[in-house]
């Protein structure tokens, strides 16, 4: 009987590991309509630390402050790609406050596109 009782307790913990993990590991290979949906958190980069393995990026959201750590590969990425006032859409289920590499959507340098000025002049 106590054996029982421990195998379903084994089941029980692998199969919510299961149930959170592996969601994210083969989300990439999944066909979109199965894979878990997720959200573009849109914001501008109010600040960026850089250490050696590490970027930290805080983005002010429509919802709050934003923590995102970015390391490794991603790390280099961002160091490169990201500066303080770029506008990033961060793709996430949903909002947190802490977050570890996200998937970067996009960047817009320096905030918000200005439109074009409207020129009266032909070109010619």
């Amino acid at each position: 009987m106590r054996q029982r009782a421990i195998v379903l307790g084994i089941g029980l913990v692998l199969g919510a590991a299961a149930a959170l993990l592996v969601p994210r590991w083969l989300a990439p290979a999944l066909p979109e309509s199965w894979r878990p949906e997720q959200t573009l958190i849109v914001g501008q980069v109010l600040q960026k630390v850089e250490r050696e393995t590490q970027v930290r990026l805080v983005v002010e959201t429509e919802w709050g402050a934003l923590l995102a750590s970015f390391t490794d590969e991603a790390a280099e990425r961002v160091r490169l790609l990201v500066d303080e006032g770029d506008e990033v859409a961060l793709v996430l289920s949903a909002y947190q406050p802490f977050v570890d590499n996200p998937e970067v959507a996009r960047v817009v340098k320096g905030g918000a596109p200005t439109p074009p000025s409207d020129s009266s002049g032909q070109p010619g």
